[in-house]
């Protein structure tokens, strides 16, 4: 499979494409600097295309999603950010989704976050209560969570025949030592609320390859 990442030299990202290429996909790219990808561009040869480019441009973004099967988005903004672009996931997402259309690829993995809930879902207590505190306290976060919220918004009211979506939504991520394949799960209750990049990335490549996860929107984390 032919997968375009957002965010692969990220920290989810970098594992998710290592993950992704081991087991032997290829990868198309869109990075600020494709000399990040120089490493696996090596280790990988002739299996990672490196788009030069930033999410604001459209013709990029459309050269990442051509001749790819899936798409996965695992950017995410380190906060604080004070400065932080409103919107500009939302207009990333619809830009992608025209871009799929049309090349014709069907299958989208968003990764968002555990503190925005499902499409017009009342929030929980608990995810109210972290949103606003988060929100508060770390400057740009709440911009961060309404765009998540967009996006959500906006893959939910999509035709059962456009773009077959899957979001994500794990809690806080942490370089801690992966516990193992198979070990992130969705649910409704977590035994932690953080969460190994590695062990993320490792759900997010399955979850891209599972039917029954398409139209889903999970938090994802360790049971036990």
């Amino acid at each position: 499979m032919i997968i375009a990442v957002f965010g692969a030299t990220g920290r989810t990202g970098r594992h998710f494409a290592r993950l992704a290429l081991e087991q032997g996909h290829s990868l198309r790219c869109l990075v600020r600097t494709p000399d990040k990808l120089a490493d696996l561009q090596a280790a990988f040869p002739g299996r990672v295309v490196a788009v030069a480019g930033s999410f604001a441009d459209a013709a990029a973004v459309d050269a990442a999603v051509y001749k790819s099967d899936a798409v996965v988005y695992v950017a995410g903004w380190a906060v604080p950010a004070p400065d932080y672009p409103r919107g500009v996931m939302a207009r990333l997402v619809e830009t992608i989704a025209a871009s799929m259309r049309a090349h014709n690829v069907r299958r989208l993995l968003f990764q968002a976050g555990a503190a925005v809930g499902r499409a017009h879902e009342p929030a929980t207590c608990a995810r109210w209560l972290a949103r606003a505190a988060v929100g508060a306290l770390v400057s740009g976060a709440e911009a961060q969570f309404a765009d998540n919220a967009s996006v959500i918004a906006f893959l939910a009211g999509l035709g059962e025949n456009d773009v077959e979506w899957i979001v994500t939504r794990p809690g806080m991520l942490s370089e801690m030592p992966s516990r193992g394949p198979g070990s992130v799960s969705a649910g409704d209750w977590f035994a932690t609320w953080t969460t190994a990049y590695v062990d993320v990335a490792e759900y997010t490549l399955a979850a891209i390859q599972d039917n029954s996860k398409v139209r889903t929107n999970d938090m994802i984390g360790y049971k036990e």
